[in-house]
């Protein structure tokens, strides 16, 4: 009787063949002997891979120029473009054929952003491979320059002044002069629409607005983590001071009364200095008085103070405030009455923002 038992190691197959109890013999495939009873070669081919650059835009042609040699000779030479996808579903993920020839053009260029390992490989005739890998930037937009640098490294930016949300940042846009918003339009010709909703946050810099991406959305990115890269955009000087006027200095009173002002609700009606008696409590002086009303019909009233040095709203008006708000907020009831304490146009316009939602929340 004859019975085979095979033996799979790795890309050899060994098979031994065992006829009754006469004896055993064996042979092993995938390695050669020479004609004198030399041993088998297990010297891998070298190869060398290099690509024209190290960042590619989405569907830019990638040029790779590469070499190999083997004492005995190559028999098969390939690239990998995807060290991460077995494209063929044989063997290694990092071996296939993508490319036939070391010396090759990817025509199509990759069509999603990402970090791709590419690898060149070569193959002798007793199936030994050798290989050398690279790492290639497809970029997410056209300007994701070769400067880019680990979200880490921006503790190298010794002038970096504030980190500014996204929210944030969309929120002042509108309360910047037409020839900032045109310079800082050339943040969203820089940042595509494609890739726009990937930016994490900003970070105002003395020379410029650093934009760290969050990129993990897996349906535009490959192989990129987290807060992984940023980049910068310059700004002149005159873009420089908005945006460090709005984020940084305190706004006087007669900028935070223009700026509730230009807040209020369409139809509002506005009364400066207006002496107001809350509910319970003895009249107050505010800044602002502001009278609305809602698409219900829901009259809405809004009693804010500005707190400037010097001002003359009292403690005891604070106090007031306090003891209203306590008395109906919550439950939400129509009228509110803040007063502020001295802070940015931002921080301002939050605030103010925040109170004319609560309104229109809770109706």
């Amino acid at each position: 009787m004859k019975r085979n038992n095979l033996i799979r190691t790795g890309r050899n197959l060994l098979i031994t063949t065992l006829v009754g109890s006469i004896g055993v013999g064996s042979a092993l495939f995938g390695c050669r002997r020479g004609g004198d009873g030399a041993p088998p070669d297990t010297e891998l081919p070298v190869v060398s891979l290099a690509s024209d650059k190290a960042q590619y835009d989405k569907e830019e042609a990638v040029s790779f120029t590469g070499s190999a040699t083997d004492n005995v000779g190559v028999a098969e030479e390939g690239i990998d473009l995807d060290a991460a996808v077995n494209s063929d579903g044989v063997g290694e993920a990092y071996d296939d054929l993508d490319l036939e020839s070391l010396t090759s053009v990817f025509e199509g260029g990759y069509t999603r952003a990402g970090i791709y390992g590419v690898t060149g490989w070569a193959k002798d005739s007793a199936e030994n491979l050798g290989s050398e890998g690279l790492t290639l930037i497809i970029k997410p937009y056209a300007q994701f320059s070769e400067v880019q640098d680990s979200i880490t490294g921006l503790a190298s930016y010794p002038s970096i002044l504030r980190e500014i949300t996204v929210g944030d940042f969309d929120l002042m846009y509108p309360m910047l002069s037409a020839g900032a918003q045109t310079e800082l339009n050339g943040l969203e010709n820089a940042i595509a629409s494609s890739a726009r909703d990937a930016v994490a946050k900003y970070h105002l810099t003395d020379s410029g607005l650093i934009y760290e991406m969050d990129i993990t959305d897996a349906s535009q990115f490959t192989g990129f983590t987290n807060d992984n890269y940023s980049g910068n955009l310059p700004l002149t000087q005159a873009t420089f001071n908005e945006l460090h006027k709005n984020l940084m200095e305190n706004a006087t009173e007669v900028e935070a009364l223009a700026l509730i002002a230009g807040l209020a609700p369409e139809g509002a009606e506005i009364f400066d200095g207006q002496g107001v008696a809350l509910p319970g409590q003895a009249p107050i002086n505010f800044d602002v008085a502001m009278r609305y009303f809602l698409p219900n019909g829901q009259e809405v009233n809004l009693n804010l103070e500005y707190k400037t040095a010097g001002d003359t709203f009292s403690a005891e008006e604070q106090a007031r405030v306090d003891a209203f708000n306590s008395m109906f907020h919550p439950p939400y009831y129509p009228i509110s009455a803040l007063g502020i304490e001295v802070t940015t146009a931002l921080g301002l316009k939050k605030t103010v923002l925040q109170e004319i939602q609560y309104h229109q929340d809770n109706n």
